[in-house]
């Protein structure tokens, strides 16, 4: 199976990422990595940002 990892963000850290999770979870794919973005800015370099094969990102 490939890698599959799934991108949540939010604008600041107020904002709740609770629904993007449960959205996430409904998919329910055996192994998935979730990763949260509390980062604002557009120019700042997220890890998402890049590709790698093999790597599917939702």
């Amino acid at each position: 199976m490939k890698n599959v990892y799934a991108y949540i963000r939010v604008s600041t850290k107020e904002q709740n990422e609770d629904r993007q999770i449960l959205a996430i979870k409904k998919l329910k794919i055996e192994g998935i990595k979730i990763y949260i973005d509390k980062q604002s800015g557009k120019d700042f370099k997220r890890l998402m940002c890049t590709h790698n094969p093999g790597h599917v990102k939702i």
